[in-house]
């Protein structure tokens, strides 16, 4: 496994079973940014990884698949050189679902999903 302190986001670091998807969004707690929502959901550690994250858009709060890609992209990218901070917050028995969800009409820069995601990293409860 690599380097958790690398900037780096793998395949298999993105939450793809419908499954986990659910149990994040329905047993998860969340926090409300400006643009964004945080659903995450602590649970004992079961397999190899301790992170994974899911970038959630819907079709019918942004209409273009432009603006929805540039969206995930910008999600990805704060996503990445910010995941570290996660590592630090949760111990060795434990692993973190996260699912960002955009939730605004209006489109971001990177700075503003940036400030919603340093707020959501301050806000969130050290479960340990």
């Amino acid at each position: 496994m690599e380097s958790p302190n690398r900037h780096t986001l793998k395949k298999h670091e993105i939450l793809r079973s419908d499954k986990e998807i659910q149990e994040v969004f329905r047993k998860g707690k969340k926090i409300h940014g400006k643009y964004l929502t945080l659903y995450y959901l602590v649970k004992k550690k079961s397999g190899n990884e301790k992170i994974k994250v899911f970038f959630h858009i819907r079709k019918k709060d942004v209409g273009k698949a432009a603006d929805r890609n540039r969206i995930k992209r910008l999600m990805r990218e704060v996503h990445r050189l910010n995941k570290h901070v996660w590592y630090e917050k949760i111990n060795d028995e434990q692993c973190l679902f996260l699912a960002l969800s955009f939730k605004n009409h209006l489109l971001p820069n990177f700075e503003e999903v940036k400030s919603d995601y340093t707020f959501f990293l301050n806000r969130f409860n050290d479960p340990s």
